[in-house]
């Protein structure tokens, strides 16, 4: 499962991730999307930038609809396609 936040920009930094949670009794940097520590023990995330293992995927804007394109094969009636209505003929064919 996944979960599209919505205006949610994408971090260039886990410091300034909406994702990143810090646990001040902990002393505790933890990443709610990873659900993994960031940082222990009162110190500061010891790397810059967004780590490759980042869960998070940008979505540009504006975008269409978004669909479950393997369900949708999985689903689909091949019977429909070939029967369907054509627009513009073949070319080359």
């Amino acid at each position: 499962m996944g979960v599209y936040v919505k205006d949610m920009k994408m971090p260039e930094d886990c410091r300034e991730c909406e994702m990143q949670v810090y646990y001040s009794f902990l002393g505790r940097t933890w990443c709610k999307s990873a659900n993994i520590i960031l940082a222990d023990n009162y110190k500061p995330i010891p790397f810059d930038g967004r780590p490759t293992w980042c869960p998070l995927v940008e979505v540009p804007e504006p975008h269409g609809r978004l669909i479950d394109a393997d369900k949708l094969f999985r689903d689909i009636e091949w019977d429909d396609i070939e029967n369907a209505q054509t627009v513009i003929e073949a070319e080359g064919e």
